[in-house]
């Protein structure tokens, strides 16, 4: 039964009747009766709304009562939103100037009209007020009843620190069973087993699969380990994209499902690999199939792990024993709930609390969501009478169903934060929630009560942190470098309880779906964007959702599908709180957006926007305007600072913007401003920011040459911004004045001192010659001590970077770059170094440093120097990557016992041959080392490097060849990528001996032969499973012994201009399941031996200019499902065999003129012969922007 959540709304109502906005201008406009009417009426029912909100769950007539009400609410709403409103433009300071000309035609210019206009709307919400109060009495409603939610116990909580699943009851054994077989497994012959855990909802099949996926363990025995949540939709394309951004990779612009899983099998190609798909729902076989053939290209040992609800599925998938997921046992329910609702109560327990606990407990029937939300809930009871209110609730029955034990959580919540949470039924199962977006969402909508001077999105967090801690959110994800939260979801129990109380408000529409958009529809959004169809979204008429409030596009997408629909709601003028306008050609309908009074948040991000026109300024309710990535954007509107109630701005990668409105210092209340433009005219200096003290989060402030003085500087007081959390500081580069002296940047850069709350600082274009005080010696440590990343580049005439930069305790992450000037990373004071408030327990230097960046530093000679040598001062104990580029005079590392991966660009072998004194590599990137003819063997010569698993030589014109013991004692090596060295003839025959090498690519290079002669009896014939040869021009054949390498899975050969054929010995490869091949300009058909590839799953054919046809033998490839074939222009027709080729389920044809008409679309000669294919891709050459089937997108990333 869907809940009218209606007191929240009155409250929101109460507040804006009560505003002495409205108050002054209702007197002023003759409004004053009736507004006193409309208070009137709405006390009467205020009186009774708690009780009533008590009764809905007994009651569907008072249910029909309250969603009147509501309806009514709503309406009233919108009438006291346009009220406000034109008193806002109405003010004197909007009444002055050019701004004048725009406010008087946006707004009502006939002040009579107008009063006409309120005064019968007015009176039409008060008629059917009075008649909804009329009902009242029926329903025998008691006045002064309170929201029994218990807020106070809540904030009360707040102050205690948030734990995150503290411990896990009663899955110790089903966790040591999962992680026993997983162990295990690497000796079977199975190319990926998969083990399924299923149960009903709410048991912890997520948890038990996370106590597994986290054991250190299962860390150390998985080379790669992903976690993807399946959720409701099975989509093959989108699984796969959430599989390689899981894995750290990305899929860029790839939009097809071939180049994805393409991409997909390069990732987990020669990996043991580790993949959780989380919560399954699909019971469809076929589907299934699609994405388990591609996960098929691990090593030995690889595993998945399913977790469902459903037992069909759990046996579908599996192939091994299910591991059905039973409920608690009493004993661990009870530890369970113990620790939920008696732990903050000390040792001394109430004996009748403990009586009734337990038959709480047992009506949770074991279920850990049930007892986690209600052992939360009565944390907070001390009443006994409150326990066996909960005890003894008509609303229990969790035999088979959860939510009415949800529901009971539910019921607790006080009514903002019931809002709250049944809002958030308008994302996707699943879906994670960014917590800014969210609260933002929440303001807009006026679901966040106003509290005193709190502001609202400090009690925005609070609401979101009090979920968490009630389980009503879950898996709360910290940003890596300052820890705060930043995203979330809700279990798909809780989301079906949020939408079983917003059923009839949200609505969330999906590929595919079927069913229509409820007419009284508030809050509408639609999933996964990039199958939208034009029919399933252009057919919705706006005239229809009158009570629209907001529309979301998750994630944003700018398909034209929404073109329509967006441009009958802007000249309509619906009463939208929230919108997203995510699409291209923007321009001509900015000019409506006025239209939208109601407007509190709106996104334009990643639009062609040039330039917001005046008519913004008439958006006087505007929040939040988010401009992120609007490259072309170069102006926002001038009289901006009138928009008095905007909160949060971010015009984050608006390149083209040069200044800023004049006057935003008026904008008092703005928490987000991403970047501010100092200027040089009065009202655009940086004066401007002085009054914004309530910044929060990142702030850029750029053209700080503009800045004369140390006393303008001192105008921004950065020191009060107490909220910030980092801070860009950015002089321009390229246009400086050359005369301008550095000490104007010294005291400048002196008077910008932020405040000690900053976690990242990033300074860029600096040109004093030393830093400021709060930067150096003691200064740095006491006054920036939560400092967690640091980012100096082009500060070209410092010498010495901050002497203390090495005892801040909290830096993880330090870039330098282009610094030309500075001789050695860390120049410690030896006066300093002793002071026992700058030392850190264990005297290290950078002891939480995880990233170090150096790069452009073309005098930089030495780590450290001072007192405190690395002997004495261990550096970077935590130290996990490094990356050096053209530091010539850096000769040697220091002890870094825990590097694990290192990139070197530019000539430097002196730091190069250093290399093998880290004895804790496991990736090595060699580039740009341009006068180098050869590498020196500095990885055979340690017994460390046989750790080494990655190695990348790139960008070396003149390397001609490398020694024959280059490879030796490289057993850990399992990925080699060498590109972009146009004098290298040839690879030692020693490679063949990498044992475990499972990736090779060979790229750009002047290879002429491969060294295949001691492959036969090599164990790389074994090992490889993927062979990359692209843009070798000088290679002219491939050998005979390419036919042992039995267990090469993927091979990718193109544009080898003078490779003439493909060898028939391509047809031993028994286990190749990916050939792309391109660029064989001779070729006249295929190697006929390549119909023996039984195994070979996905052809892509690319730029073979004297291909004509295809062979109809292609039919004998019988576990083919995908064929691409791109700019292969002199293809006549396909094979007449291919209408009975059933395992194909994907054609692609690009850039093939005469293809692409053959297969036109029901037409086309050549259709019935691919009718059958599920799906087909015909692109013409202007889709194409590089080669799809020899595309670096289609790999994966070194």
């Amino acid at each position: 039964m869907a809940d009218a959540i209606v007191s929240s709304l009155l409250d929101l109502i109460f507040g804006n009747l009560n505003s002495s906005l409205v108050q002054e201008f209702g007197l002023a406009w003759g409004l004053k009766k009736e507004l006193q009417k409309l208070e009137s009426s709405l006390s009467t029912i205020q009186a009774v709304i708690h009780d009533a909100e008590e009764q809905q769950t007994k009651s569907k007539a008072v249910v029909n009562w309250l969603r009147k009400l509501k309806d009514v609410a709503y309406d009233a709403d919108d009438v006291l939103d346009d009220f406000a409103t034109e008193a806002l433009l109405q003010r004197p300071e909007m009444r002055g100037g050019a701004i004048k000309q725009v406010c008087n035609f946006f707004s009502h210019r006939n002040p009579i009209l107008f009063r006409f206009k309120m005064a019968r709307k007015i009176k039409n919400v008060v008629e059917r007020l009075d008649e909804i109060a009329a009902e009242k009495a029926k329903f025998h409603f008691r006045e002064g009843v309170v929201d029994r939610g218990d807020n106070s116990d809540a904030e009360r909580r707040l102050t205690s620190s948030f734990v995150i699943e503290p411990e896990v009851y009663g899955r110790n054994e089903d966790r040591e069973k999962i992680i026993q077989l997983l162990l295990a497994n690497v000796n079977r012959q199975d190319d990926v087993s998969i083990y399924a855990i299923f149960g009903m909802g709410g048991l912890g099949k997520t948890t038990l699969a996370q106590l597994v996926y986290n054991d250190e363990m299962v860390k150390e025995h998985f080379q790669l380990n992903v976690w993807v949540c399946v959720s409701e939709e099975f989509d093959v394309k989108r699984l796969t994209r959430a599989i390689i951004e899981s894995a750290g990779g990305t899929v860029g612009d790839l939009s097809e499902l071939d180049p994805m899983q393409c991409r997909l099998r390069e990732i987990l190609n020669g990996k043991r690999f580790l993949l959780v798909l989380d919560d399954v729902w699909n019971e469809k076989q076929e589907e299934w199939d699609k994405l388990k053939s591609v996960l098929r290209c691990g090593t030995r040992g690889s595993s998945i792990i399913v977790t469902t609800r459903i037992e069909k599925i759990a046996r579908m998938m599996a192939t091994h024993p299910l591991h059905q997921l039973e409920l608690l046992s009493k004993d661990d329910s009870w530890s369970l709930f113990k620790r939920l609702a008696f732990d903050s109560r000390g040792s001394e327990y109430d004996q009748n609390l403990i009586a009734i606990g337990e038959d709480v407990v047992q009506k949770c029937g074991g279920v850990p969501l049930a007892i986690k939300a209600l052992g939360g809930l009565l944390r907070f009871k001390d009443k006994e009478s409150d326990w066996l209110a909960i005890k003894e609730s008509e609303m229990w029955d969790i035999q088979m169903d959860i939510l009415p034990s949800l529901r009971l959580s539910y019921k607790h919540l006080s009514s903002h934060l019931r809002q709250c949470f049944a809002s958030c039924c308008i994302f996707p199962k699943d879906y994670e929630i960014e917590r800014e977006y969210l609260i933002q969402l929440w303001m807009a909508n006026g679901f966040i009560p106003c509290k005193g001077q709190i502001d609202l999105e400090d009690v925005g967090d609070k609401i979101i942190k009090d979920l968490l801690w009630r389980s009503f959110f879950q898996e709360p994800k910290k940003n890596d470098e300052l820890g705060n939260i930043m995203s979330f979801k809700i279990h798909d129990l809780m989301h079906d309880l949020a939408l079983s109380i917003m059923k009839n408000e949200c609505f969330i529409m999906e590929h595919g779906m079927t069913q229509e958009v409820p007419k009284g529809v508030r809050h509408l959004s639609y999933n996964n964007p990039r199958h939208l169809q034009y029919h399933n979204f252009g057919n919705i008429d706006i005239d229809e959702l009158k009570s629209l409030r907001s529309f979301h596009i998750l994630p944003p997408s700018n398909s034209l599908c929404f073109y329509d629909f967006f441009s009958n709601a802007l000249t309509k003028g619906r009463p939208l709180r929230m919108l997203t306008f995510p699409f291209d050609h923007l321009q001509k309908w900015s000019v409506f957006i006025y239209r939208l009074r109601h407007l509190r948040y709106l996104d334009l991000s990643y639009s062609d926007i040039k330039l917001l026109p005046e008519s913004f300024v008439c958006l006087q309710n505007l929040q939040t305007l988010k401009l992120q990535n609007c490259h072309k954007l170069c102006k926002l509107p001038r009289d901006m600072s009138h928009m008095i109630n905007l909160r949060h701005l971010d015009i984050q990668g608006c390149d083209s913007l040069t200044h800023m409105p004049r006057k935003m210092g008026r904008l008092t209340e703005m928490h987000t401003l991403t970047m501010f433009i100092v200027g040089k005219d009065e009202g655009r200096r940086i004066e401007e920011l002085k009054d914004l003290n309530k910044l929060r989060g990142h702030i850029e402030i750029k053209d700080l040459d503009t800045v004369k003085s140390p006393t303008d500087a001192k105008m921004g007081i950065l020191a009060n911004k107490s909220n910030l959390e980092s801070l860009s500081l950015n002089w321009r580069v390229n246009e400086r004045d050359v005369a301008r002296q550095a000490s104007i940047d010294e005291k400048v850069l002196e008077s910008l001192q932020p405040h000690t709350n900053l976690k990242g600082l990033f300074l860029h274009g600096y040109e004093g010659k030393e830093f400021p005080r709060w930067m150096r010696d003691m200064m740095l440590p006491n006054l920036l001590p939560n400092l967690v990343e640091i980012v100096l580049i082009k500060c070209s005439k410092c010498e010495h970077l901050p002497s203390l930069l090495g005892r801040l305790p909290l830096l993880q992450y330090l870039a330098i770059d282009g610094m030309d000037h500075v001789k050695v990373l860390l120049q410690e004071n030896n006066q300093l170094v002793g002071d026992a408030s700058v030392m850190n327990a264990n005297g290290a230097l950078f002891p939480s440093m995880k990233t170090l960046t150096l790069s452009d530093l073309p005098n930089l000679e030495d780590w450290i120097v001072g007192v405190e040598k690395e002997k004495e001062s261990p550096m970077c104990p935590c130290l996990e990557y490094l990356s050096i580029t053209n530091c010539p005079k850096l000769r040697e590392f220091p002890q870094l016992q825990t590097l694990q991966s290192l990139t070197i660009h530019g000539d430097n072998m002196m730091l190069l041959r250093s290399v093998e004194n880290l004895t804790s590599l496991t990736s090595l990137h060699i580039a740009y080392f341009k006068e180098a003819e050869t590498l020196p063997d500095i990885l055979a010569r340690n017994d460390h490097n046989s750790l080494l698993r990655r190695l990348q030589i790139s960008s070396m014109p003149r390397l001609k060849f490398l020694s024959n013991g280059f490879f030796d004692n490289l057993g850990s090596l399992d990925n080699l990528r060498i590109s972009d060295c146009s004098e290298l003839t040839c690879l030692p025959e020693s490679l063949w001996n990498v044992t475990r090498l499972q990736y090779l690519e060979i790229s750009s290079c002047g290879i002429e032969s491969l060294p295949m002669g001691g492959l036969r009896l090599g164990g790389l014939s074994n090992s490889l499973e993927t062979l990359w040869i692209q843009n070798c021009p000088e290679l002219t054949s491939l050998p005979e012994e390419l036919q042992y390498l039995t267990g090469l899975k993927d091979l990718l050969i193109s544009g080898c201009s003078k490779l003439t054929s493909l060898p028939e010995e391509l047809q031993y490869l028994t286990s190749l399941t990916n050939l792309s091949i391109g660029g064989f300009n001779d070729m006249a058909s295929l190697p006929e031996g390549m119909q023996r590839l039984v195994t070979l799953q996905c052809l892509r054919i690319s730029k073979c200019n004297r291909l004509s046809s295809l062979p109809e033998w292609l039919e004998n490839l019988t576990s083919l499902s995908t064929l691409q074939i791109s700019r292969c222009r002199n293809i006549k027709s396909l094979p007449d065999q291919l209408r009975f080729f059933t395992t194909l389920k994907t054609l692609s044809i690009y850039d093939c003129p005469i293809l692409e008409r053959r297969c036109t679309r029901e037409i086309g000669e050549d259709w019935h012969k691919i009718a059958h294919i599920p799906d087909i891709q015909i692109q013409p050459p202007n889709f194409l922007q590089r080669d799809p089937s020899t595309s670096r997108a289609c790999w994966p990333k070194f």
